[in-house]
């Protein structure tokens, strides 16, 4: 997000981006960094406004509003609102307080950051954008089987299960591997399932696989890279999302449910949080978090339908209208915008021409 958002404004208005792209075990030393290089940019150039791209990095935010009178808009997530340490929530909702505006990428992180006394208007919901482009609605003749091989599955015609993301307990695949598979196997065998990702729930997911007999059914990748993953989606007949509710660890968003819709495919996820957001109704259904039944009815359903690579075009089409970066970004530049001029206004000079 943050290298789409940065590149993304950076063609319509002069900007200076000062980024981390480096483990989170060296974050103390980037803010060191970031301090020097941001004191450096705000005693050389012309900064109007600054963008902070996390909560964790707004007490930076406020000691440069306090060095220099700019302007300060920050982005929220979700975790980074609701991280259940109390030093943490001492001091960051007071920064985010103090900010200019808080761009929320969901409803639900909105929410979370006016449960802590930001203030509603200044809290504004952008979410996240994704190109289409770098993802495809179907893979060259022959290279769905060669895929499917390589990741130890044995019939190319079988339909194909996906899920992609951290294995971690807020994403409920160990009991649906445990609760909703079996239903779904006890009505249809023809499919498999592939989920793509690590994380500490792994040894808990296997052990559930197994305790079901479902070696032949549920594939774990792992990692992978950049293009198994595009084709891993553009084979995938519907992208699974079963979340369940998780006390300090929220999804703000489900950025993975946009990437499966760029690729055509029909979601069914579980209505919570910020995911019901990134769904739209004709692209897929929202079950109830913990509801294992309706999770299998509603998988039935979508594999029964037979859709065509036309459909998922037109799905494609649905979402570049909606999330495309591009439209992102001139969303962004209207609040960067607006901020400026009510900065201006208040300090009773001309608006600038660039932020």
């Amino acid at each position: 997000m943050s290298y789409r958002l940065t590149t993304g404004v950076s063609k319509h208005v002069a900007a200076r981006i000062i980024s981390w792209g480096g483990s989170q075990r060296w974050l103390p030393f980037f803010l060191i960094s970031a301090s020097l290089r941001a004191l450096i940019a705000l005693s050389r150039d012309d900064v109007t406004l600054i963008h902070i791209g996390d909560p964790v990095l707004a007490p930076l935010g406020i000691a440069l509003r306090i060095l220099r009178q700019v302007p300060m808009v920050v982005n929220a997530h979700g975790l980074d609102v609701t991280f259940r340490f109390p030093p943490y929530q001492a001091v960051i909702p007071a920064c985010l307080r103090r900010m200019d505006r808080v761009i929320c990428i969901s409803t639900y992180t909105r929410e979370q950051c006016l449960q802590r006394g930001v203030p509603a208007e200044r809290c504004v919901v952008i979410p996240l954008g994704i190109e289409i482009g770098d993802y495809a609605a179907a893979l060259p003749a022959g290279e769905r089987q060669i895929r499917l091989a390589s990741w130890g599955v044995n019939s190319s015609q079988d339909k194909v299960l996906l899920t992609v993301g951290r294995l971690v307990v807020r994403k409920g695949l160990a009991p649906f591997v445990s609760e909703a598979l079996p239903r779904l196997m006890a009505k249809r065998q023809d499919w498999v399932y592939l989920i793509i990702g690590d994380g500490p729930e792994r040894g808990d997911i296997e052990s559930a696989v197994q305790s079901q007999g479902l070696g032949e059914r549920v594939k774990l990748l792992g990692r992978v890279n950049r293009e198994a993953l595009r084709a891993a989606y553009a084979l995938a007949d519907l992208f699974v999302m079963p979340n369940v509710p998780t006390p300090g660890d929220p999804e703000g968003f489900g950025l993975v449910t946009l990437e499966a819709r760029a690729a055509g495919v029909p979601v069914v996820a579980a209505d919570l949080e910020g995911i019901g957001e990134t769904i739209a109704e004709q692209d897929g259904t929202l079950v109830r978090p913990g509801d294992w039944p309706a999770f299998a009815s509603s998988i039935r359903s979508w594999l029964d339908r037979q859709e065509t690579v036309a459909d998922r075009e037109r799905r494609r089409q649905r979402l570049q209208a909606e999330f495309a970066w591009s439209r992102i970004i001139e969303r962004y530049l209207q609040v960067f915008q607006e901020v400026t001029e009510e900065h201006n206004t208040r300090r009773g000079a001309p608006i600038a021409d660039r932020y």
